[in-house]
């Protein structure tokens, strides 16, 4: 973000243009460089170590947002100087109220500034009652955290295989361990603790995620519908179909994969249910 302005870059193109970009911004009011870990919807990570040398070099905050990868799985705050996440999604688990977080990095040139701007600016407009759900709701967070990470590689091990039959209703499946930034996305993966080693029709719909049941929503068509020429240029398809898992059993949630498999397999043959 250059002063009240900004400016969006690609997957991959981050590497090329940013640096020529910082360069010429020199002067000028550059606040701040966002970023997920990894990216919504396509789970890609971009190059956060390299993202944080510039930031040294041409002096601009760093804001991560890491709502997908969540705090059970993924940990920026070396790279951060800002760590935001959505507390609705995994962290509340049950898509039940509307809540999000900011973490200040305590190593950060800019901790001083940033906290005295927070305090002077923050207004706690969290419903009490919220607060008290919140709080019930998250005590299972690593429990919940830890069977989505399993039901999710099962469900992405079965998929994978078809994206690579031309003759396939799977067109591709994003998920960070078949990515092929994927040693990006492990050099952010939280350590393994005692506790926790981090790792339409058949099921409900819905623009959620990190949810106890699982719901999935055609991504495009939903949250991007009048954005699809800029979408198209950015790798999204309008196709792509967004699956949040929940808690349910993975065998019976793979069987459900299936049966959708099965019926998009027989509309795309132009069958007649």
């Amino acid at each position: 973000m250059v002063g009240a302005s900004d400016l969006r870059f690609s997957l991959g193109l981050e590497a090329v243009q940013l640096p020529g970009f910082l360069k010429k911004a020199q002067g000028s009011f550059l606040q701040a460089v966002w970023c997920e870990c990894p990216l919504n919807p396509l789970l890609w990570t971009v190059d956060l170590e390299r993202i944080r040398r510039l930031a040294n070099r041409y002096d601009y905050v760093v804001v991560v947002d890491e709502t997908i990868g969540s705090f059970a799985n993924v940990d920026v705050l070396d790279i951060a100087d800002i760590v935001v996440t959505s507390l609705t999604k995994s962290f509340n688990g049950y898509a039940d109220l509307l809540a999000e977080s900011v973490v200040l990095n305590p190593n950060s040139r800019y901790y001083t500034s940033l906290k005295t701007s927070l305090r002077d600016s923050y207004s706690n407009d969290l419903y009490v009652e919220d607060a008290i759900q919140l709080e019930l709701n998250s005590c299972d967070f690593i429990r919940r955290a830890a069977q989505l990470i399993s039901t999710v590689e099962y469900l992405a091990d079965f998929l994978h295989p078809f994206a690579s039959d031309p003759s396939s209703v799977v067109n591709a499946v994003h998920y960070p361990k078949i990515s092929t930034l994927v040693q990006r996305y492990k050099t952010r993966m939280s350590q393994p603790t005692n506790d926790f080693t981090p790792s339409y029709g058949y099921v409900r719909k819905g623009p959620s995620l990190g949810g106890h049941v699982t719901l999935t929503q055609p991504y495009v068509q939903m949250v991007l519908q009048k954005q699809k020429k800029w979408t198209a240029s950015h790798g999204l398809r309008q196709t792509i179909v967004q699956l949040s898992v929940g808690l349910e059993d993975k065998d019976d949630l793979l069987q459900r994969v299936k049966s959708a498999l099965a019926i998009a397999e027989k509309m795309k043959s132009g069958q007649v249910f």
